[in-house]
C-alpha cells in the first residue's frame, strides 16, 4: 500500500488545517512508510526494519516523518508543519530540516 507524500507546495489556511508530526518514518523504495511511535529515531526504525521485519541492510530509504494526516513528508517539509505547531525543541531553530532530536 502506497502512502500519498505531503509536498504540496502551499501551506494549509490556518495551522489548525496543517497536520502535526507524529513519527520518525522511512518511506521505501516500494512506497511503503515504516514508522514507530515517539520518542523512536530513525535509527529505531533502521533496527526494526532489519532486526523484525527483515529487511536487507543497509536501509537507503527517504528519512522524514509521518504526520497527523496519515502522509508522509520528507525532513524539510516536515520541519514546516512541526514549526507551526511548536513542535520544535530550542536546538532545531535555525535548522532546514527536521530531525527527531528536533521534536522529541
Amino acid at each position: 500500500m502506497n502512502v500519498r507524500v505531503n509536498e504540496d507546495p502551499a501551506l494549509p489556511e490556518t495551522d489548525e488545517d496543517a497536520p502535526r508530526v507524529v513519527a520518525a518514518a522511512i518511506l521505501g523504495h516500494d512506497g511503503v512508510p515504516v514508522s514507530l511511535p515517539p520518542p523512536a529515531r530513525h535509527h529505531d526504525v533502521i533496527r526494526h526494519m532489519v532486526h523484525v521485519l527483515g529487511h536487507s541492510a543497509p536501509i537507503d530509504g527517504e528519512q522524514g516523518f509521518m504526520l497527523s494526516d496519515g502522509t508522509f513528508a520528507h525532513r524539510r517539509r516536515a520541519r514546516v508543519f512541526a514549526e507551526l505547531h511548536g513542535q520544535l525543541l530550542p536546538r532545531a531553530w535555525g535548522l532546514r530540516e527536521l530531525y527527531s532530536e528536533d521534536v522529541w
